[in-house]
């Protein structure tokens, strides 16, 4: 899955959960049923994107020092 589609997911899911929240007449089975979705599908999708941005962070670091080493 791409992380696009990732940062994508993660921000439907924050307007939907709102958008419920505010409009479902039973608030506490929401919020519950919300809480347990959270917890389970969407923090793996967070630890995903988050798993890539460091990643992507060290590749920069380490790109950056093998193009200083080949000019030197």
């Amino acid at each position: 899955m791409p992380t696009s589609a990732i940062k994508d997911l993660l921000k439907k899911w924050d307007v939907v959960r709102a958008m419920v929240l505010e409009w479902h007449p039973n608030q506490a089975d929401v919020s519950r049923v919300g809480d347990l979705y959270n917890d389970n599908a969407i923090n793996y999708s967070r630890k995903i994107r988050k798993k890539r941005e460091k990643q992507s962070i060290l590749d920069m670091f380490f790109n950056a020092a093998k193009a200083k080493n080949k000019k030197d």
